[in-house]
């Protein structure tokens, strides 16, 4: 009977303390993130290691430990952005803002303080990953995660990536059908598409992309920007001719540029009555005439399958033509005209860069009837533009650059008055032949204003002698007539033509084989660039001019691969973005399944302003509990690691992260209602062992 107070009063105290742990537990079951704790009993007895005789009598009990239950506790949705669970392993790491300490949690009721940042009710900061820091996102955090206030600055636009389906059966547009490219004229283009471009203070302008098919694979884009009712003219600065890896000058190949037929010359070995199919490079570089390539590496065919044998090949370097003299080819016709690169005398410049390989080049069959003893140039179009005229001719003849009129030979009246002096002359203004373009070029002393009508009239040889004509030289024979020389051009008298809105020039030539698939992918692409404070075009100084951009029609780049095609199919738009934006102000903020804070912005942008850390402990029943929810790490639960979620670290995996939710405390009401019962009966069984003891000693004491 000497233990029995003892033994009573261990039991009281215990019951005490499991009594106190049971009522916590029950406090905190509406706590967010609430862990429960457990009562750890031992008995007493009072042996000693090196006693010879045990005390089979204990002592009583004792209270070995209060430990934390870390199961996890269900997620409840809460709708609210910045409220956060953790489904799995882990805490999010808070520091104290006056002592610098970290602490850990897994309450994510976080706000946004008024400096911006993520806070804990407690008013913690919330720690994580700063965004593009180059921090290893399984380390020590690097910032407390913050929200700015400001607005976000307007982003200039600096690429387009666009990419389309041409339609391959879409009508071929010519300037003797359709005139030059208009954009206020729907039959000179075949489609158009726009996108908002931002200029550098984030004024928003709209960006249209013309496209005209040419040829039966070829298509001009042109691009204008529109501000309301002014259309801006870009300065172009296209791609270099495709060459690989290396651009340099003398790697640029031959690119042909058109494919005609004419009479065959009775000269130079050529068979009087044949045709001669001629194809017409560009002047990028002069083609080489020796060695010769060889007839058989060209077959010359029609859209019948009648196939003209070619009989010899010319070159000439100075026009930068290939003439394929071939069995005479009836008028009309429509031709086909196939080269394969032979091994041995390939065509080639005097470079020794070889003429790229095409098939089924498409060209009309140009040969006069018998009642026509020339073909002179005809003019098909005449455009103003600003101060420039120019004269377009059409595709029967290649005119000579050396054939340069004095501009005594024009006369020019603006709404029917005679200008006395209508051009401008000197160095860069006078007359210039485009022998490819086959256009003339005028400049005017005076730009002539929107809505006025020009007429020019041209009075031909018979003033000056130095004719506008065309590269026609030899003796040919055509309808039993002879001549010699160069086909002069017709004048004509009073071509009016009205002043369009200056439109941009060709920006890029797309060039599709015959599947519908770009050729030169990696030369899809123009630089384009505007002058916003052109007082012509009615705009106003908003912003820092040039404003220029690079258009992208194709991309060779394998992580993000596009490329305009050109198949038989409806015109359509598959890539069309632009990397510029408008200034916004801040509209909301949210965080997302990475953990990354993020804020929202009223121009539809959002950013990553950082990403939440989660740490876990080998031991983490053994972390401190203290006061707001929180925990501190002890020498017993280990250092922290800290990760992403859904990180691995040596510790275990990270949980992951469950925006708009919150993880409900782990308390079992029932469960714990029931040990409360017990720890109660524990209680007054202790106190009735008092009891009983103190009846037993007052017996004693009356037997005395």
């Amino acid at each position: 009977m000497s233990f029995t107070f003892q033994q009573a009063l261990t039991g009281l105290d215990a019951a005490a303390q499991q009594l106190d742990v049971l009522g916590n537990n029950i406090a905190n079951s509406g706590t967010t993130a609430f862990k429960r704790s457990r009562v750890s009993f031992g008995d007493v007895y009072a042996n000693s290691v090196s006693a010879t005789n045990n005390n089979p009598i204990g002592l009583g009990v004792s209270v070995q430990a209060i430990n934390r239950i870390f199961t996890q506790g269900g997620l409840t949705t809460t709708n609210n952005p910045l409220d956060v669970g953790i489904s799995g392993d882990g805490f999010f790491v808070v520091q104290d803002v006056a002592t610098g300490t970290n602490l850990y949690t897994r309450a994510g009721q976080f706000n946004v303080d008024a400096e911006g940042f993520l806070t804990t009710a407690g008013n913690q900061r919330v720690l994580g990953y700063s965004p593009n820091s180059g921090v290893p996102r399984n380390g020590p955090p690097d910032v407390a995660l913050q929200v700015p206030t400001g607005s976000k600055d307007a982003t200039v636009t600096t690429n387009i990536n666009a990419s389309f389906n041409l339609n391959a059966v879409d009508k071929i547009k010519t300037d003797a059908l359709n005139g030059p490219f208009d954009p206020t004229k729907s039959d000179s283009y075949n489609n158009a598409s726009s996108v908002t471009v931002f200029d550098q203070i984030g004024s928003p302008h709209t960006l249209t992309m013309y496209f005209r098919h040419i040829d039966a694979q070829k298509w001009n884009v042109y691009t204008l920007l529109s501000d309301g009712d002014n259309s801006l003219k870009p300065s172009v600065t296209p791609a270099p001719a495709p060459t690989g890896s290396n651009l340099s000058e003398d790697t640029i190949k031959p690119v042909l540029d058109t494919v005609f037929a004419v009479p065959a010359a009775a000269a130079g070995g050529f068979s009087a009555g044949g045709t001669d199919v001629i194809l017409q490079y560009r002047e990028n570089k002069s083609l080489s005439d020796s060695p010769l390539p060889a007839a058989a590496s060209f077959v010359v065919s029609d859209t019948t399958g009648t196939s003209y044998a070619v009989n010899s090949v010319a070159v000439d370097p100075v026009t930068n033509r290939v003439t394929l003299n071939t069995d005479a080819i009836p008028a009309g016709k429509s031709l086909r005209v196939s080269y394969t690169p032979p091994t041995i005398a390939p065509l080639q410049d005097k470079a020794g860069n070889l003429v790229t390989g095409f098939t089924s080049q498409s060209a009309a069959n140009l040969t006069p009837d018998s009642s026509t003893d020339v073909v002179k140039p005809v003019l098909s179009s005449v455009s103003v533009n600003g101060n420039k005229v120019v004269l377009a001719y059409s595709d029967t003849s290649i005119l000579d650059r050396k054939s340069v009129p004095p501009i005594s030979d024009f006369s020019v009246t603006v709404d029917g008055q005679p200008l006395s002096t209508p051009f401008r002359t000197g160095a860069g203004f006078d007359p210039v032949i485009d022998p490819i373009k086959k256009t003339l070029t005028l400049t005017l002393a005076n730009p002539v204003q929107p809505g006025q009508s020009v007429k020019l009239t041209y009075a031909g040889p018979a003033v000056s002698g130095i004719p506008i004509r065309d590269l026609t030289d030899g003796s040919r024979t055509v309808g039993g007539i002879d001549y010699t020389g160069p086909n002069t051009a017709v004048a004509f008298t009073d071509q009016t033509v009205s002043n369009f809105t200056p439109v941009s020039p060709v920006a890029l030539t797309l060039d599709f084989s015959g599947s519908g698939v770009m050729q030169n992918q990696e030369s899809a692409f123009v630089d384009l660039s505007f002058d916003l404070t052109n007082a012509v075009n009615g705009t106003s100084p908003t912003a820092t001019t040039p404003f220029a951009f690079r258009l992208n029609l194709a991309s060779i780049n394998p992580g993000a691969a596009f490329a305009t095609t050109a198949f038989a199919d409806n015109f359509a738009p598959n890539k069309l973005d632009q990397d510029g934006h408008e200034s916004g102000s801040l509209a909301g903020f949210s965080i997302d399944n990475d953990g990354n804070l993020l804020a929202r912005y009223s121009n539809g942008l959002t950013d990553v302003k950082g990403q939440i850390a989660i740490a876990n402990f080998k031991t983490p029943e053994k972390l401190r509990a203290v006061t707001g929810n929180l925990y501190a790490a002890t020498q017993d639960s280990g250092a922290p690691q800290t990760a992403a979620p859904n990180s691995n670290t040596s510790n275990g995996r990270l949980g992951v992260i469950k925006p708009g939710t919150l993880e409900l405390s782990n308390v079992d009401l029932t469960q714990e209602l029931v040990g409360l019962i017990t720890a109660q009966r524990n209680y007054q069984a202790n106190a009735k062992t008092i009891q009983v003891q103190n009846q037993a000693a007052q017996a004693i004491l009356q037997a005395i």
